[in-house]
């Protein structure tokens, strides 16, 4: 989901991760924001740590790209490892 821009007027966005693993699990996730035209405009990373199995966590992406227009936020990749 993107947020509104924060108070510099950049871009952030929010993610969940549920972790399907029989142990505890940390995700790295990479996305791309997407401009209304389907142009790559930025990527942002976030990391959440210690997700129990079976649990959803929240993720916070942070930008420093401006918001200039409506962007949509693709997941580009995810990494798992055990905690």
């Amino acid at each position: 989901t993107i947020t509104e821009p924060d108070a510099l007027g950049d871009v952030a966005a929010t993610l969940t991760v549920t972790n399907s693993a029989a142990t505890n699990s940390d995700y790295t996730v990479t996305v791309s924001l997407v401009d209304d035209k389907g142009i790559r405009r930025g990527t942002g990373y976030t990391a959440i740590e210690a997700v129990r199995p079976g649990e959803k966590a929240p993720g916070d992406v942070f930008t420093t790209l401006v918001s200039e227009g409506t962007y949509t936020c693709d997941v580009v990749a995810v990494t798992r490892s055990a905690s």
